[in-house]
C-alpha cells in the first residue's frame, strides 16, 4: 500500500458518525457525493493531492480491511523519526496524523495490527484496545482538474 500522509486540516475533518472524512460533519465517507469530488476537493481547499479515507464497520464485516488505532505518548519528532528509520513500518502504514491534543491517529490494514503495536508501543505510546477500531479504508488522488467536477 503506498503511504499517505495527512495533514493537520484533514486530521480536523475527523467526525463521530463513523468514518475519518472530508466533508459535511455527521457524514460517513461515502455519502460525501460522487467519489471523484472528494480528491479534487482536497486539492482545491486544503491543497492536498491525496487522502485517506476511513469508514467504521464491524470486525467482522468482510470490508473492514483495515483498522484505526488513537495512540498516546508519542510525539511528533519521535513518530518521523522513527518512521524515517523504518521501511518497513513506512511502507506498510497507511496512514497518520497528530490531533492538535498531541494524540497519533493511525490508519492500516488490518494484517499490520501485530507490526504497528509492535513499533507503537517501542516508541513508548500507549496502545489502548478502545480506542482500536475496524473498518473500510480507502486512498483516493486528486484528478488534477483546475475546477471541481461536482457541487460541494
Amino acid at each position: 500500500m503506498t503511504t499517505a500522509r495527512i495533514s493537520a486540516a484533514l486530521a480536523a475533518a475527523l467526525v463521530t458518525a463513523g468514518a475519518v472524512a472530508i466533508g459535511p460533519a455527521a457524514a460517513p465517507a461515502r455519502a460525501y457525493g460522487p467519489a471523484s469530488c472528494v480528491p479534487d476537493d482536497l486539492r482545491v481547499r486544503y491543497g492536498q493531492g491525496s487522502a485517506l479515507t476511513f469508514e467504521y464497520l464491524p470486525g467482522q464485516d468482510e470490508r473492514a480491511d483495515g483498522f484505526t488505532v488513537t495512540v498516546t505518548g508519542i510525539d511528533r519528532i519521535r513518530f518521523h523519526d522513527a518512521l524515517a528509520a523504518d521501511p518497513v513500518v513506512r511502507e506498510r502504514l497507511g496512514g497518520g496524523s497528530f490531533t492538535e491534543s498531541g494524540d497519533l491517529i493511525l490508519v492500516a490494514d488490518r494484517t499490520d495490527e501485530t507490526l504497528i503495536r509492535n513499533f507503537v508501543t517501542a516508541l513508548g505510546g500507549t496502545w489502548d484496545a478502545a480506542q482500536f477500531r475496524y473498518g473500510n479504508r480507502e486512498f483516493v488522488r486528486s484528478t488534477g482538474t483546475d475546477t471541481l467536477p461536482c457541487a460541494v
